[in-house]
């Protein structure tokens, strides 16, 4: 597979059903792990861009998506912090995920 050299690029299928995996995966253990843990850290060694060109989501939204949905439905009062780490070796990705962030209020 050839690197995209965009920031952004196409999302392939197999990132599609990736990213599904990880979103059923994650509303599985979310809300276990948030009620048995003082403070959560999501880390990803491949973060991207955090979304593509179709506006599709990229993994580290689908995390915090399903994280803040499990803190959100809880019927406890969580008040543990959710703490995402991302790593990216692309510099091109910092705009891209500093957009994201912003956009949820970050």
């Amino acid at each position: 597979m050839t690197v995209p050299k965009d920031a952004v690029w196409e999302r392939d299928p197999h990132t599609a059903a990736k990213h599904d995996l990880l979103k059923r995966y994650l509303e599985a253990w979310a809300p276990i792990l948030l009620s048995r843990n003082d403070v959560i850290t999501y880390a990803e060694g491949f973060a991207g861009a955090g979304v593509y060109k179709q506006g599709e989501p990229g993994s580290p939204v689908v995390a915090y998506e399903v994280f803040a949905r499990a803190l959100s439905n809880s019927q406890d009062l969580w008040i543990n912090p959710v703490g995402l780490v991302l790593v990216s070796g692309a510099t091109s990705h910092n705009a891209s995920n500093a957009a994201a962030s912003s956009a949820f209020g970050q």
